[in-house]
């Protein structure tokens, strides 16, 4: 069978067709996930993230976290009255994101409460009417 160049226009056509739509299934299938959902709120309060951070350099003790098989352990060697929270933020995946409140000067967490992999553990926490924040690569083995 001989291919006249006609043919071969049509043809070519068709598949560079049949590839964009291809192209464009899949591009619609891909799964994304935000770094966060309101990024513009939390820029606007960066400044203040950035006292915190200067507040928390001040310091002569860094929130301690330690790990054993079943939890994490987050420790401050303070005394009196601490408030904050601990908000462990998966990079590659927003679904697995966990914020848990912390108890005092010592907080245990259990692992089963979060999916094996890396976390950055931000921590904020105010004591003696002045805010703090300090972050932390975690990796979650079970």
């Amino acid at each position: 069978m001989k291919w006249n160049w006609g043919t071969k226009i049509t043809l070519s056509f068709i598949l560079f067709c049949g590839l964009m739509i291809f192209m464009v299934i899949k591009s619609f299938q891909q799964d994304f996930h935000l770094v966060a959902e309101d990024y513009y709120a939390q820029e606007l309060q960066y400044q203040e993230r950035i006292d915190q951070l200067k507040n928390a350099s001040k310091l002569n003790y860094k929130p301690e976290l330690s790990g054993s098989r079943e939890s994490i352990t987050i420790r401050f060697d303070v005394d009196g009255e601490l408030n904050g929270e601990i908000y462990f933020y998966r990079p590659d995946n927003s679904t697995f994101d966990k914020t848990f409140e912390l108890n005092g000067t010592q907080t245990i967490i259990s692992k089963n409460d979060l999916v094996e992999g890396r976390y950055i553990a931000k921590i904020t926490w105010s004591h003696d009417d002045e805010k703090y924040y300090f972050e932390k690569e975690v990796f979650i083995v079970k």
